[in-house]
């Protein structure tokens, strides 16, 4: 393992899990012609995990290209991604994907907390990165 992969392991044990839960949403209401759209109210552990996803650098700039990869293999192989062999690195492209993607529709990220995506992500890639002593 390169010291690379070593930072990189012990970033990704730093990254919060965000824990299988029902997303509340606000807004959606209405007044004369003026709609507002309804909109997720992401709890502090979403949000911290968001935030530490990219402030510790562990987003995948090329999360787009990846994603379709493991997408079209899951769809040959009658799966979900996260049914997958998934590598610490394709973990990372999947994370990164479900954030832009909020970025262009709201609930995104709501929609994999509350079905434990976002969670079995989260603890799959805590086990793979652990520290065992082994080289």
């Amino acid at each position: 393992m390169t010291e690379e992969d070593k930072i990189k392991n012990e970033k990704c044990q730093k990254l919060p899990i965000v824990h299988r839960k029902k997303i509340e949403w606000k807004g959606g209401s209405r007044k004369g012609d003026v709609i507002t759209l309804a909109y997720p109210d992401y709890s502090g552990e979403v949000s911290d995990w968001l935030h530490a996803l990219y402030d510790l650098g562990l987003n995948d700039m090329n999360c787009h290209d990846r994603y379709e990869e493991l997408d079209n293999q899951a769809k040959e192989q009658g799966k979900k991604i996260t049914e997958l062999e998934l590598s610490r690195d394709d973990i990372l492209a999947v994370m990164t994907y479900y954030t832009r993607a909020e970025r262009f529709c709201g609930g995104v990220l709501a929609q994999y907390t509350e079905d434990g995506t976002l969670e079995e992500l989260g603890i799959r890639l805590r086990e793979m990165t652990a520290q065992t002593g082994e080289e």
